[in-house]
């Protein structure tokens, strides 16, 4: 049974020796997963500067100064932009830098507790949900080129929030899905990030994945945001809400209670903004692209629990360059 006490006017309950050992382990696994699960959140690249940056020198038609011209980049993106299908009642939709930014601060409050300033959500639940119209869900494009001639596009999606199971809740969620194109410009696989397999993720090869003509279709698990193939990809943990398929394995729409996002197509049909962001160096001009690559802290609160804390912005992370060296864009 536990024994109690009186220290300094303050009633403690002293733990059994059974319980303490328990405390204990939970500490240590917290701890692991800690330093295993938020190393990469918590600790932003900064290892780049313009002068490591592949080229030097803005050539006319170059703007981000990547070797490939603006023009082939915003081609490329926007014929291979991914169709995503989203659970109609995700907690979490998607939104957009802009969106956000009109309506909550980044930068966390935090409340005094005994003199230590406590990190406190900076979201709140109208802005947590994200927005129903998919003109504010903006897809954020990345195309570089790779060692090998080839070139990779990213997809990055932004969430105001992921809610998942336990204390793994936290303010605003990056995800990304990428295609891989040979030197000839001809796709070779589709990679799905999923929690940490985001350097780039699962590949499929281009011949396995069902398509809208040249646009890859996949599903995102509903409050986490993870990406998968089919919904049979997902763990058993995952809630990932999928469609009837097809022979060729393309989803049927109707009466499937999913949302669809299809980046680069009209809004006045339906469709999402899908936006170049550049070289971490060098941003495009537009002003969504300049503020997702300067902007080096982090998308909310830093909560001091594991898997709680707020992401840093994808030209932070190491997965922006996956053909790069660890650490450095170039």
């Amino acid at each position: 049974m536990a024994r109690a006490r009186r220290d300094h006017g303050l009633h403690l309950q002293v733990l059994p020796h059974r319980a303490e050992a328990t405390l204990a382990l939970v500490l240590v696994v917290v701890a692991l997963l800690w330093a295993l699960g938020l190393g990469e959140r918590l600790q932003p690249d900064l290892g780049f500067s313009a002068a490591t940056h592949r080229s030097s020198v803005v050539r006319p038609g170059d703007t981000d100064g990547d070797g490939l011209a603006d023009a082939e980049e915003d081609a490329l993106l926007r014929r291979y932009a991914p169709r995503a299908l989203l659970s109609a009642d995700d907690p979490a939709y998607p939104a957009s830098i802009r969106w956000v930014r009109e309506r909550t601060a980044l930068a966390p409050t935090g409340r005094d507790f005994l003199g230590v300033v406590i990190p406190a959500r900076a979201f709140p639940a109208s802005v947590r949900r994200g927005s129903r119209d998919p003109r504010d869900w903006t897809v954020y494009g990345h195309a570089y080129p790779r060692s090998d001639g080839g070139v990779e596009l990213q997809y990055w999606f932004y969430y105001a929030f992921n809610k998942a199971a336990f204390v793994f809740d936290h303010e605003s969620d990056w995800e990304h899905v990428s295609v891989e194109l040979d030197a000839r410009r001809r796709p070779i696989d589709f990679a799905l990030a999923a929690h940490h397999d985001n350097s780039p993720g699962r590949r499929v090869p281009w011949a396995q994945v069902p398509k809208e003509g040249d646009h890859p279709w996949f599903c995102i698990a509903s409050g986490t945001h993870a990406a998968y193939l089919f919904g049979r990809d997902a763990p058993f943990w995952e809630k990932v809400v999928d469609c009837p398929r097809r022979a060729d394995g393309t989803p049927i729409l109707a009466g499937c209670p999913v949302r669809v996002i299809r980046s680069g197509e009209p809004l006045s049909e339906g469709g999402s903004p899908l936006v170049n962001v550049g070289e971490r160096g060098r941003p495009r001009a537009d002003g969504e692209a300049a503020f997702f690559r300067s902007y080096q802290g982090l998308w909310g609160s830093a909560v001091p629990f594991v898997g709680t804390a707020a992401p840093y912005g994808p030209p932070f992370q190491r997965s922006f360059c996956v053909d790069a060296k660890a650490g450095s864009c170039w």
